[in-house]
């Protein structure tokens, strides 16, 4: 469960930054280039890149609360 909040946070905030300051990713990319990789499509849809990323947020999030309540059961 602790998994599904984590991803859901990195891609939360990941598409709030495609949405709001794309020129940190781009600097990030710059910087852990080996790790992370944006490429210039990636930044050409970066408002759909960002909304998905931000649906994949929301997913993982419900699916942790899912999971959290299947355990009180």
């Amino acid at each position: 469960m602790t998994g599904f909040i984590l991803i859901g946070i990195l891609a939360l905030v990941t598409g709030v930054l495609f949405l709001v300051a794309p020129q940190i990713l781009i600097r990030l990319g710059e910087r852990f280039n080996r790790v992370v990789a944006f490429d210039s499509k990636t930044f050409r849809y970066r408002i759909s890149m960002g909304i998905v990323l931000i649906a994949a947020a929301l997913f993982f999030f419900v699916m942790a609360w899912y999971f959290s309540q299947l355990s009180l059961l």
